[in-house]
């Protein structure tokens, strides 16, 4: 059975493309008898296609991202960072011990985990070896060489397979944003559509209601009529920040996000230096709560991992947009 929802906005996206195909169905049925309100109809079908379009892209997007460019790039940063942990302990014994060749070559600090930081010092490494070697390899390098030969060539698969995976997660990214700006064209219309029916079907007994996307699974349905709260804005000015051990306090300063009752909050965690932006999550990790004059406290972190927030506000049962995602690494 269908799912049915008077908020149907908060549904997934595939269940809400579903879901948009009940209203395509109850509209040509309606259109049929001159029950559909044509002075302010939208063309659901087109809008529903465009959504699945782009929600079909952003699948596509998504998957060569996490299947393809993400494994690449790893596979090519861990042969890089193994390669320079064994320069740190064999350059040094070329100068009986002498630390200062890691300075020379830029690999005297802590090796980053965060990939754009370890391109540039895999290449600042590269780029000594390469100045130094020539015209000729210095014979007392001449232990290393086989190993920096090696070594270009690693660097320059990490280098390609870290713009690659940049380029893949910005068309993850643009595709994402497109699905939003489709859904959101889709819920506009819906909305006009619902506040006009609960305008008009006024009787709680009306068996109508019961049958149409707007009722409930168990077929109870819910009466309409009433005015519809406001929708809000998508909240600006949203902060995250690490406190006293182990505290991570998250607010909505004095940005934007209209007329509203409480903001939902969502979560999601990855390892500590992660730059991809991880998924943002359908289960609600709190609801209807006052982030603006008392800030959520999340204590359930752990060092080594980074904490990513979305806010939306909430209006009773209407709620606006996803905030731009925010994050605190804790580690």
């Amino acid at each position: 059975m269908p799912k049915k929802s008077r908020d149907p906005n908060n549904f997934n996206c595939s269940d809400y493309i579903s879901w948009l195909l009940e209203i395509v169905d109850i509209r040509e049925r309606l259109i049929a008898t001159g029950e559909w309100p044509m002075h302010i109809d939208a063309d659901f079908v087109t809008l529903r296609n465009e959504l699945m379009d782009a929600q079909a892209d952003y699948e596509d997007k998504r998957q060569y991202l996490v299947k393809t460019a993400t494994p690449a790039h790893e596979e090519a940063a861990e042969k890089v960072y193994k390669r320079i942990v064994m320069f740190k302990r064999l350059l040094p014994t070329l100068f009986d011990g002498d630390e200062a060749v890691l300075t020379e070559f830029s690999i005297n600090e802590e090796i980053p985990i965060d990939r754009d930081e370890l391109v540039i010092m895999a290449k600042n490494c590269l780029d000594h070896w390469n100045e130094i070697t020539d015209p000729d390899v210095p014979p007392e390098y001449t232990p290393v060489e086989a190993f920096f030969t090696e070594y270009a060539t690693e660097c320059a698969d990490f280098e390609a397979a870290h713009d690659a995976h940049i380029d893949a997660t910005r068309e993850k990214e643009i595709a994402e944003t497109l699905v939003d700006t489709k859904r959101e064209a889709c819920h506009k219309a819906e909305r006009l559509i619902f506040t006009w029916f609960r305008g008009i079907h006024i009787d709680p007994g009306e068996k109508w209601w019961e049958d149409t996307p707007w009722g409930t699974a168990s077929g109870g349905g819910e009466e309409p009529g009433g005015e519809l709260p406001e929708i809000p804005d998508k909240p600006e000015g949203v902060y995250a920040n690490f406190m006293t051990e182990p505290v991570i306090a998250m607010l909505v300063g004095c940005g934007k996000y209209g007329e509203h009752t409480g903001f939902d909050v969502v979560r999601a965690v990855t390892p500590a230096g992660v730059t991809e932006t991880a998924t943002r999550p359908e289960e609600l990790f709190a609801t209807n709560i006052d982030v603006i004059n008392e800030p959520l406290l999340d204590t359930d972190i752990d060092p080594g991992y980074r904490y990513w927030y979305w806010v939306r506000a909430r209006n009773g049962d209407e709620v606006g947009e996803w905030s731009e995602v925010v994050w605190v690494e804790y580690l």
